[in-house]
C-alpha cells in the first residue's frame, strides 16, 4: 500500500530568470508563494509575480524522494483571472493534467479553494510552473508522499 498523503514541504522558490515583479509599492517575491498564507494576502507583498510575461517559469524544490499526487496553485485575490488558463505545471518530467478548465470565472471563485493539478503520482526533484503570460501564485501546495 502506498503511504498517507501529506502535504510537502516545498523550498527555494525562484523564478527561471531570477527576477520578480518589484515595482512602487510592491514587491511580490518568489517565497510569497510558499509562505503559508494566501486566502486574504496582501496586495502589495502577498503573492510571487514573474517580472515578464513571456513564457516565464517559476520552481521550487520538492523533499527528497518525493511522489507527487496534486499540485494546488491559488491565485492572486484581486485581479487578473484570465493570467491561469494557459498555466502548466511539471513534475520532474512529467507534465500534470489540470482538473478543469480554468476560464476566468472558475479562477475568480476559487480563489479560497485553488487550482489543482493531477499530476498520478510524479517523481521528481521539483516542480516547474509555466505560462504564456505573468506567473502569479499566493500559494502552490503539493500533496504526496515521500519514499
Amino acid at each position: 500500500p502506498e503511504p498517507e498523503s501529506v502535504q510537502l514541504t516545498l523550498s527555494n522558490p525562484k523564478f527561471a530568470d531570477n527576477l520578480y515583479y518589484n515595482s512602487g509599492r510592491y514587491n511580490l517575491v518568489p517565497n510569497a508563494a510558499i509562505d503559508g498564507t494566501w486566502v486574504n494576502h496582501n496586495a502589495y507583498n502577498g503573492f510571487a509575480h514573474s517580472k515578464t510575461g513571456k513564457n516565464p517559469k517559476f520552481s521550487v524544490d520538492l523533499p527528497e524522494n518525493a511522489v507527487v499526487k496534486t499540485v494546488t496553485i491559488y491565485p492572486r485575490n484581486n485581479c487578473c483571472y484570465d493570467r491561469y488558463s494557459k498555466m502548466t505545471v511539471k513534475v520532474g518530467g512529467v507534465t500534470c493534467t489540470p482538473a478543469q478548465a480554468f476560464s476566468n470565472s472558475y479562477v475568480k471563485d476559487n480563489i479560497q479553494n485553488g487550482l489543482v493539478w493531477d499530476c498520478n503520482n510524479a517523481f521528481g526533484q521539483n516542480i516547474e510552473v509555466g505560462n504564456q503570460n505573468f506567473i502569479q501564485i499566493a500559494e502552490i501546495v503539493a500533496v504526496g508522499y515521500q519514499l
